[in-house]
């Protein structure tokens, strides 16, 4: 397979049509496994994050399986596109938008631990144990984990702090990162240190601790990223 290097504005998406147009051709087939990532980024002449990001497009286009432990492989052809999954596929780059992520959402904790009143607080602390709820019952929500998220933009106070929010996960929702994230929260273990970062942030910002707040959902999201290997 010869690959060509790629723009970096939108790496991941033409790393996505060369392999595509592989398949295609037939040079690629159901079955086949394609290079690792390491061996991809040198071809591509990009990060190993962006290889990753390009696999996670594949697979909800149901072109690849990704096993972990063993590799990429070639599962379907270009006919099994649908309109829905080019656009989920085809917008900004995930990882971009998780950086951020890494630098609004501390700030909205800072904030929060020191204007949110207490009846905020309260809110966040119920959707907190929702979660840990659902989880037990039925798996882990995402959808409570984003209102974890957005109720710490809300205290905050900070307007502006919530409208850049409310923007990054609309357009997170666009691209594959969500199906990545689906994935790699059924790995052992992965769901429950979530929680348990969640409760170190509300404990902070309980207290009032802003510089623990902050540091706490630092260390939260850049946990996730290095868990599922988007840094």
């Amino acid at each position: 397979m010869e690959f060509k290097k790629v723009n970096r504005k939108r790496a991941y998406m033409e790393i996505v049509e060369q392999i595509r147009d592989l398949i295609s051709s037939g040079e690629v087939k159901p079955g086949d496994r394609l290079p690792t990532e390491r061996e991809l980024a040198s071809s591509f002449g990009v990060a190993r994050p962006t290889v990753r990001e390009a696999f996670s497009a594949l697979e909800v286009l149901g072109l690849i399986d990704v096993r972990v432990g063993s590799g990429a492989y070639v599962t379907g052809s270009s006919n099994s596109i649908t309109a829905t999954t080019i656009e989920m596929v085809n917008g900004e780059s995930p990882v971009d938008l998780y950086e951020v992520r890494m630098v609004i959402e501390p700030l909205a904790a800072r904030k929060a631990a020191e204007y949110a009143s207490d009846e905020s607080v309260d809110k966040i602390e119920e959707t907190l144990q929702a979660m840990q709820e659902q989880l037990e019952i039925t798996g882990f929500s995402f959808e409570l984990d984003r209102s974890f998220h957005m109720q710490i933009a809300e205290a905050s106070g900070n307007k502006h702090l919530v409208e850049i929010f409310k923007y990054i996960t609309t357009q997170m929702s666009k691209t594959p990162y969500l199906h990545f994230s689906e994935k790699n929260i059924q790995i052992r273990g992965h769901a429950e240190r979530v929680i348990e970062d969640h409760k170190k942030t509300v404990c902070a910002i309980r207290e009032k601790n802003s510089k623990s707040a902050e540091s706490s959902m630092l260390a939260h999201l850049k946990g996730i990223a290095i868990r599922e290997k988007w840094v």
